[in-house]
């Protein structure tokens, strides 16, 4: 199964950190937010978030598979 690349949505980001760039994960779920921030420490010159910052509503995963249910949660951030 293959799937069409995303276009991604732009967030502003209204933080007083200045013009960094942000990562916004497809996840509500803050544990997996700090696993990523740990492993791209000192790799990533940026904020890495979950949609959970912004507001965004999680998808019901509705999907047949992981790989679709992490599409839905993708187009909710992109």
């Amino acid at each position: 199964m293959s799937y069409e690349p995303l276009t991604p949505k732009l967030i502003l980001n209204a933080s007083e950190k200045g013009n960094i760039p942000l990562l916004v994960l497809a996840t509500h779920n803050s544990g997996k937010v700090h696993e990523l921030q740990r492993l791209l420490q000192g790799t990533w010159h940026g904020e890495i978030t979950g949609a959970a910052t912004y507001g965004l509503t999680p998808p019901a995963e509705t999907g047949t598979s992981f790989q679709e249910n992490a599409r839905l949660k993708a187009e909710v951030v992109c």
